[in-house]
């Protein structure tokens, strides 16, 4: 049986994470400080940060492959919440005019 490669996890990942921020942005009606818009954004928030490490993990793995050399990765999360919000921000503002 074949394993998924976390490069496929991680466009999985970014994909749900894009979903939800989409959710989250339709369940804004006149406020974004809404429980349920809070929460999609923080559940894609954890799927940009899974996909990001998904891709280090896919990128660690090709490099201790090909030159054997360890790699370290880490801060992705915070890095994933600030592309979360960014993302979450822009198509807020395009959605309700601002």
């Amino acid at each position: 049986m074949r394993r998924t490669s976390p490069f496929a996890m991680g466009i999985i990942y970014a994909l749900m994470g894009t979903l939800f921020t989409y959710i989250a942005i339709g369940s804004a009606t006149e406020t974004i400080w809404n429980f349920s818009t809070i929460l999609l954004a923080l559940v894609a928030t954890f799927d940009f940060g899974v996909a990001i490490r998904m891709f280090a993990l896919h990128t660690k793995i090709r490099k201790i492959t090909k030159t054997k050399n360890n790699l370290i990765f880490g801060g992705y999360f915070l890095l994933a919440s600030f592309l979360a919000f960014c993302l979450f921000h822009a198509i807020r503002c395009h959605h309700f005019g601002f």
